[in-house]
């Protein structure tokens, strides 16, 4: 479904349900229950989850924490009352789902989100005044900052995908989200030489480490999860326009010519690697500096500070872009297009060959941005606004050289494609 085709229905309605599963004393859960009823719509939070969200480093994968309100005026929220009466109230889960539906055919649902997560009782308030309670929602993935690595989980002599598997492969993680090995597919599969850097470390720094040497990312799709490297998606899943009569795009912001991620010379431990004089001399000296204890050898070393060199060297632009609320259609490192060429503000240009001075008016455009509708951007960060019922994207643009961004039109554009009309893409 394509942003084109859902803006144009006339009967199209936007839903959000909210249930909850409350947990037994036995730590097993009850069947989700519609809570809709007792949302208080003003306080409706934002779901937001990313990679490499900070501008200034390469990092893990972040999923935000929702922030709800109900009506507790029966106290149904309250705990060992109503739906919590001989339940607990800490790590209940709940669930929000988002999307739109036809009026005409409410099983044709569009664009639809899930967010599970399970309630942190130690955030819960009460406002006596209102009647409200207030739960803050802890993500599955937040399980990760939570744990401390299991004692001989990485031993000397294991790769990469294998120590990822067992630091991963335990039931504090699998009862909340789902775990495949074949879904950990590290982009450089090295050899661990001493295992002691892992020992005592928080799950989640054990994981970053692992995932910068091996120039990966994490990420969780439908309560899944996948280790993979940066590349895109081969088809570009969304066009977005801001300057024709199609246009999807409420607002772009916070562009950046990419230098402050832009890395030309890098430390492993000891060793430093750098990029070519002319990349350093175009761009800076952009020194990043990482300990990676738990490999030793010399030529893995240089494997690692190669591989983010050539990953990261060239700076590339990154912009939020602002659309209509599009739930699961948009992943992360989805490959997008932008067409934002400003806005003519003369109806009548002078035309070629025919203007006279003085009298004839002349283009004049607005808009700070300008962005060829052939240049390619992935996606590393999601926002939904469920209040708003927009979609904020992080975007940076593909490749990894100087002038590999854009892309060729002969493979399908998803979501937007016309029989024997439409051009379509593909990555070059």
């Amino acid at each position: 479904m394509s942003l084109a085709t859902h803006a144009a229905k006339n009967y199209q309605i936007r839903y959000l349900r909210v249930y909850l599963a409350p947990r037994t004393v036995n730590n097993t859960y009850d069947i989700f229950i519609d809570i809709s009823n007792y949302v208080i719509e003003g306080k409706l939070g934002k779901y937001k989850r990313s990679i490499d969200s900070d501008p200034f480093s390469i990092g893990f994968y972040e999923e935000s924490n929702i922030k709800l309100s109900f009506d507790n005026a029966d106290q149904l929220f309250s705990s060992g009352r109503g739906y919590f009466e001989n339940k607990i109230v800490d790590r209940s889960k709940i669930r929000v789902v988002a999307g739109y539906y036809d009026i005409h055919n409410i099983k044709n649902v569009e664009f639809e989100n899930t967010f599970e997560g399970i309630i942190e009782d130690r955030s819960t308030t009460l406002d006596d005044a209102t009647d409200t309670i207030n739960f803050t929602i802890l993500s599955y993935s937040g399980v990760i900052g939570k744990l401390v690595t299991d004692p001989g989980a990485v031993t000397n002599g294991q790769d990469f995908k294998t120590a990822l598997w067992n630091l991963l492969n335990r039931n504090e993680v699998k009862s909340l989200l789902t775990l495949d090995s074949r879904n950990i597919n590290p982009n450089i599969n090295l050899t661990i030489d001493d295992a002691t850097f892992f020992v005592g470390k928080q799950l989640k720094t054990a994981l970053n480490a692992l995932l910068l040497a091996s120039n990966s990312v994490l990420k969780i799709e439908n309560n899944t999860l996948y280790i993979a490297d940066r590349s895109p998606s081969l088809s570009v899943r969304f066009q977005f326009f801001g300057s024709r009569n199609l246009v999807n795009i409420y607002k772009l912001e916070n562009y950046t010519n990419g230098l402050s991620r832009s890395i030309t010379r890098v430390a492993i431990n000891t060793k430093i690697f750098e990029s070519d004089n002319a990349i350093i001399n175009q761009f800076g000296a952009n020194l990043k500096s990482y300990e990676l204890n738990f490999i030793t050898d010399d030529t893995a070393i240089k494997s690692i500070g190669e591989s983010i060199l050539e990953e990261f060297a060239y700076p590339k632009p990154e912009l939020n872009l602002t659309t209509d609320f599009i739930g699961n259609e948009i992943q992360l490192l989805d490959l997008v297009t932008i067409d934002y060429q400003g806005t003519l503000l003369d109806k009548n240009p002078a035309l070629y060959g025919q203007a006279r001075y003085a009298f004839s008016q002349f283009v004049k455009r607005s808009g700070a941005i300008r962005i060829d509708g052939l240049t390619g951007f992935k996606v590393l960060g999601i926002e939904h606004d469920f209040q708003k019922y927009t979609t904020k994207l992080k975007l940076r643009q593909v490749g990894t050289g100087q002038f590999d961004s854009l892309i060729s039109y002969n493979t399908a554009i998803y979501g937007q494609g016309i029989y024997d009309v439409s051009t379509y893409a593909q990555t070059a």
